[in-house]
């Protein structure tokens, strides 16, 4: 009795939606032949487009010359090929007798010459069906990217509108639970404290997930960092296209060309800066004053005999790698190093007393023009409008078919340009610089009265976040760290530091607290004045220059202990 395999096929690459599933194949199979003496292979998940690509199809074939079958059984001929290797050597197997016969059970199949002559013309039909639906498909997308649609699936932080939209029409919005995560991570990145393994610790510490419910992997925070999506721009095919407004941008085309350039000072994957130990913590955060070399961290487990139990102890200290220098800096244990970083964050508190008057003096600072500045930003948002408007009656006749492909590139081009210049003056003008500095510089001194209570009991991993955004040039001497802040943090412990004790003084004077403390504030107010416009000539100039100001605290934070 003649022995028949059973080949099935779904393509789980090319996505054949329209193809019978592979239990279904199976199924007919047995219903249309169960006469047959049939040996049902592995189903196969492998696209037939290409040849030397199905191991399951390629072992067939030499089981079948080594003679173990006569005949192969399948669904269709589309499941045995759509190339034309493939379909040649099932044809020269039939025509040479290696195999004795074909059976279908959505095509009848004749063994003869005419019959083989029609499988032939099936087989080259079905690998010209597939390129020309290939062809179509790559057509559509980009039609599709030209009149400024994404034409794929939405990167972390979007979400396609998915089938309940009619095709064609769909379109891409913002994930209102998971892009506020996204900005955040992309603004922590652009201060350029953060290595891209900081950034991807960060975001899965927040439980942020991909679209499939899973933590980001360390490629894909790369990816995301880099992904010119979040401008409000997308890349297509080698090209740039500006998206037709249907989804938010979180930063700026110079903001993204600033990250890039953050990233690119470290090749892929030399960023990973921490331990993949959860109970290590501070790696990669300091130096060593003396030599300048790493600090990195030592376990040690103690028993203890009489409570029968072990006890994990971690000593940080320096590697001792640079021979030209002598180092004899000595370790430091992890409670010791967490209560140095408590004692030099707490060198940076700020009174509330101190706080209501620098958020006064930010007011007259910014508020005084605020009507001028609303006045211009007002009129370019009118005249931004206009501008997309018509670009948007450019994309409506191209659509129609009222204009040709090259006119519209043409046109498009300018107003993309005239969109793109007003855009960036609108993004890095004075109404908007003014505009981030304000509310950066009120944010920073809200922080400051709440800093060192929250640090003390905050999570470690949330330390360490306070710690990248609050400073840099961590030192390790003589067991304590050594913390150089941030230029405007600096300028505030400058300007406070002298005040506070003359404050604190006159608070609990004889004449009372009140009085004490309004006596001390008239005639302090002009040096508080000029530390708190000094402070906000900082932050514009950071923000000025593209640059970021990092939030100490976030009371929305998952970390936070």
């Amino acid at each position: 009795m003649p022995k028949y395999f059973a080949y099935v096929r779904k393509s789980t690459e090319s996505k054949e939606r329209q193809i019978l599933s592979l239990p279904g194949q199976v199924k007919r199979i047995r219903e249309m032949f169960p006469d047959l003496d049939i040996v049902f292979l592995p189903p196969e998940s492998k696209s037939a487009f290409k040849p030397y690509n199905r191991p399951i199809f390629e072992d067939m074939i030499a089981r079948i010359k080594a003679g173990e079958a006569d005949g192969i059984v399948a669904w269709h001929p589309n499941r045995l090929s759509r190339n034309e290797i493939d379909a040649a050597t099932i044809s020269y197997m039939l025509r040479t007798g290696e195999l004795a016969d074909l059976k279908f059970t959505a095509y009848s199949f004749e063994n003869s010459i005419e019959g083989l002559m029609a499988l032939q013309g099936l087989m080259s039909h079905s690998q010209y069906e597939s390129g020309k639906l290939q062809k179509i498909c790559k057509q559509g997308m980009a039609d599709k990217a030209e009149l400024g649609h994404f034409p794929a699936q939405a990167p972390p932080g979007y979400l396609n509108s998915g089938p309940t939209v009619n095709q064609g029409e769909r379109f891409i919005y913002a994930d209102k639970k998971r892009l506020p995560l996204v900005e955040r991570a992309l603004r922590l990145a652009l201060t350029g404290d953060y290595t891209a393994a900081e950034i991807h610790r960060t975001i899965n510490g927040w439980g942020f997930t991909g679209r499939k419910g899973r933590p980001l992997s360390y490629a894909q925070t790369i990816d995301l960092l880099k992904n010119i999506f979040y401008t409000g721009y997308f890349r297509w095919n080698g090209r740039t296209y500006h998206n037709k407004g249907t989804y938010p941008a979180v930063i700026t085309l110079d903001e993204h060309k600033r990250l890039l350039d953050i990233l690119g000072r470290c090749s892929r994957g030399a960023h990973r800066r921490y331990s993949k130990r959860s109970y290590v913590n501070y790696t990669g955060l300091m130096k060593c004053h003396t030599c300048g070399g790493a600090i990195i961290v030592t376990e040690k487990w103690k028993h203890y005999k009489g409570t029968n139990r072990d006890a994990l102890y971690l000593y940080y200290h320096c590697t001792r790698k640079k021979r030209a220098t002598e180092c004899h800096e000595p370790a430091v244990t992890d409670a010791g190093l967490v209560a140095s970083f408590e004692e030099e964050v707490g060198k940076y508190r700020l009174m509330p007393e101190f706080r209501d008057v620098a958020l006064k003096i930010l007011e007259d600072r910014y508020v005084e023009k605020a009507e001028e500045v609303e006045a211009v930003r007002a009129s370019q948002k009118l005249e931004l409008g206009r501008m997309q408007e018509r670009s948007q009656r450019l994309i409506d006749m191209r659509a129609n078919g009222e204009i040709t492909s090259e006119e519209f590139l043409a046109r498009k081009d300018d107003y993309q340009g005239s969109i793109d210049s007003l855009q960036k003056r609108m993004a890095n003008g004075d109404s908007a610089v003014r505009s981030k500095a304000f509310k950066s510089a009120v944010a920073l001194f809200n922080d400051l009265p709440m800093l060192d209570e929250t640090f003390r009991r905050a999570t470690p991993v949330m330390k360490r976040r306070i710690l990248l955004a609050f400073g840099s040039n961590l030192l390790l001497h003589e067991k304590k760290v050594l913390l150089q802040a941030k230029k405007w943090y600096q300028e505030i412990r400058k300007g406070y530091s002298p005040q506070e004790a003359v404050f604190l003084k006159a608070r609990t004077s004889e004449k009372g607290s009140t009085e004490g403390r309004s006596s001390f504030f008239a005639l302090n107010i002009p040096k508080w004045w000029t530390t708190v416009n000094a402070v906000a000539d900082l932050v514009e100039a950071e923000i000025a220059k593209g640059g970021a100001i990092p939030r100490l605290l976030e009371d929305d934070h998952p970390e936070m202990g």
